[in-house]
């Protein structure tokens, strides 16, 4: 009877696994960053939307409005406002209750406003609260309206996705390094009496370190632009599919996230192959046979 040959996997299909498994992890982290980022637009378009509210007393004149209004511009915490003259604030109430109204109204009873939009990172508690004292003091406003329990909650919101975002990375990032550097191991280990032989025969450990170091960093390339290729062919796929994520994450952004994968398997992986090899410099031959 034949005698089986035992299975050999091919240099190929170790490589190919190694970097499927580098990429696959890259992919994780990549979809993590691009979280943080889609949540992070998405919380400075609900705090661009915050709209504080400055009425003008009654009567206002020009002067006092166009003061009023170099105020409000002046404000660094103030991205843009929107003024509605008192015939404009007419207009609307005609509009939503009808045109009934204007026939029993004598003189217009309403004043100007301003509706006022803060930058995102200055749309905060303390800030509004800044902003609407200091237009109270003014003697021609007659009123400030805002709600700052949609400021703290949007805040408090943003607070708590950041750190759990935080976490998360911090845990997965972890994890990622313990895979990469145990795939990579589980690659070097085949060729540790590899090792051993040209330890013997007089290599340096740089000499020997050096097509590990390489095909690490090689490696890590293609797996960071495979993930980068995978990430990229899902965006593309909720922009043609008109998701509301789309306009949260443009290519710009993508592409410092696929740049940054690519560093990480350029580092990661050229690492993992220079720890796990010096490991198999230190050990003796009898430690050879053990993992």
């Amino acid at each position: 009877s034949k005698k089986q040959k035992p299975p050999r996997t091919s240099a190929f299909g170790s490589r190919a696994t190694s970097v499927l498994s580098v990429a696959l992890t890259l992919v994780i982290i990549g979809l993590l960053a691009q979280t943080a980022i889609v949540g992070h637009r998405l919380t400075d378009s609900v705090r661009r939307s915050l709209t504080v509210t400055v009425q003008a007393a009654p009567g206002t004149g020009d002067i006092a409005l166009n003061r009023i209004k170099r105020q409000i511009s002046s404000d660094p915490a103030v991205a843009s406002y929107t003024f509605v003259s008192a015939d404009m604030v007419l207009a609307q109430e005609v509009q939503y209750i009808g045109e009934e109204i204007s026939t029993l109204l004598d003189e217009n009873p309403y004043s100007a406003e301003f509706e006022v939009h803060f930058r995102p990172e200055a749309a905060k508690k303390k800030s509004i609260q800044t902003f609407c004292k200091k237009m109270k003091a003014d003697p021609d406003v007659e009123n400030v309206l805002t709600d700052l329990t949609v400021v703290d909650n949007v805040n408090r919101t943003f607070g708590r996705m950041t750190l759990v975002l935080a976490i998360i990375g911090g845990v997965l990032l972890f994890i990622s390094l313990v895979l990469i550097h145990a795939t990579v191991s589980l690659s070097i280990y085949s060729k540790r009496f590899l090792i051993r032989t040209m330890k013997l025969v007089g290599a340096t450990p740089g000499f020997i370190r050096a097509p590990f170091v390489r095909a690490g960093a090689i490696n890590g390339l293609i797996a960071g632009v495979t993930a980068s290729a995978l990430l990229a062919a899902a965006q593309a796929y909720t922009i043609y599919s008109g998701s509301w994520m789309a306009p949260l994450l443009d290519w710009y952004d993508a592409a410092a996230v696929y740049t940054v994968l690519v560093a990480l398997g350029l580092i990661i992986c050229p690492l993992a192959a220079w720890v796990a090899a010096t490991r198999y410099l230190r050990r003796n031959y009898d430690s050879l046979y053990r993992k």
